[in-house]
């Protein structure tokens, strides 16, 4: 499903286009989250991307800020954030892909600081 929305949305946007500075105008930035004991998934992720997509006609980010909040007691695979080790390994995997145009987030970014209280307040 994601794959055939990624392909429509490029059908209708076409190749990436930035202003002069840097600024996404046009086109298809497509956001991966890494999550704990996914290495697979997003390997998958990188490796269809890069296979699918020539470089300048999507952007690619590569997000770490994956945060485990509330009961997560059935899904004990997702009560850590990512380790060191997975992040330096998923960057490695994407910078060795052909992908060619993106972005990718330090590991600093798994903080809890940005992560909203969700009892309706500022909305």
């Amino acid at each position: 499903v994601a794959r055939a929305a990624i392909l429509e949305m490029y059908r209708q946007t076409g190749p990436f286009r930035l202003d002069e500075d840097g600024m996404l105008q046009r086109g298809v930035l497509i956001r991966h989250l890494i999550l704990p004991q996914q290495v697979e998934n997003t390997r998958r992720v990188i490796d269809w991307v890069g296979q699918t997509f020539a470089p300048g006609q999507v952007l690619f980010s590569l997000m770490s800020q994956y945060t485990p909040v509330g009961d997560l007691a059935q899904w004990p695979e997702l009560q850590h954030p990512i380790s060191p080790e997975l992040h330096e390994e998923m960057y490695q995997y994407l910078i060795d892909s052909p992908i060619t145009d993106g972005f990718y987030q330090d590991l600093d970014a798994a903080t809890g600081d940005m992560i909203p209280a969700f009892d309706g307040t500022g909305v």
